[in-house]
């Protein structure tokens, strides 16, 4: 969460152990040892979301064809995805947590850190809110922090208007392979593919001797 990653401290842990009789003072978290804030933290949620154009959102899902979160220091994922995964229905659309942390910098630098990280989250085979939170990340406002809890829905509309710069994508993507049209081989013969490959070549030597 946002807190252990300013503070160092895991929350859950704490909450465990005052659970199980231990007091604060015995973990070190009294009101005089309180650990000391460091950086800045922000938590944005990637749901699976298809956003309409007045900025409100309705579930979405499927199976995901791929799912790479982004890595590196303060950098954190809670999520459940894996490529293959069916999503279910009875569930919230909630995919993951994505945590940034930066030491310095103020928020212009933890939002353009965590803007940055969204465009290294690789999802495939749903829809996401992944470039609405972008699009927030990018708003003017933020980095001005003129914020206020109605933000979101006073600029819904524009939040999920599609940006005319599209935006970054850090994360490998195959490009589709072309076929030519007609083209058949046998999908019980292993070697179907290169014997199609020696007779295009066959058939280019041809042509380049007719035209010599």
């Amino acid at each position: 969460t946002v807190s252990e990653a300013v503070t160092g401290v895991d929350l859950v842990r704490v909450q465990l152990e005052l659970a199980a009789g231990r007091s604060l003072s015995e973990l070190g978290l009294d009101e005089l040892a309180v650990p000391p804030v460091r950086g800045m933290a922000m938590q944005v949620r990637i749901n699976m979301e298809t956003m309409a154009a007045d900025g409100t959102a309705r579930p979405a899902g499927g199976t995901l064809g791929a799912f790479e979160p982004p890595t590196g220091p303060g950098i954190r994922v809670d999520g459940y995805g894996y490529a293959g995964y069916r999503t279910s229905p009875r569930y919230d659309s909630l995919l993951a947590k994505l945590i940034v942390h930066t030491p310095a910098g103020g928020l212009a630098a933890l939002a353009g850190k965590t803007y940055r990280a969204l465009s290294a989250f690789k999802i495939a085979g749903v829809a996401t809110n992944i470039a609405f939170l972008q699009n927030l990340l990018r708003h003017p406002d933020l980095a001005a922090q003129n914020l206020h809890t109605g933000f979101v829905e006073a600029h819904g509309a524009m939040l999920a208007d599609a940006d005319p710069n599209p935006h970054p994508r850090h994360f490998f993507e195959m490009a589709p392979m072309a076929t030519g049209p007609g083209v058949k081989v046998d999908p019980n013969d292993p070697l179907a593919v290169l014997a199609h490959g020696k007779q295009q070549a066959v058939a280019l030597v041809r042509e380049a001797g007719d035209g010599a």
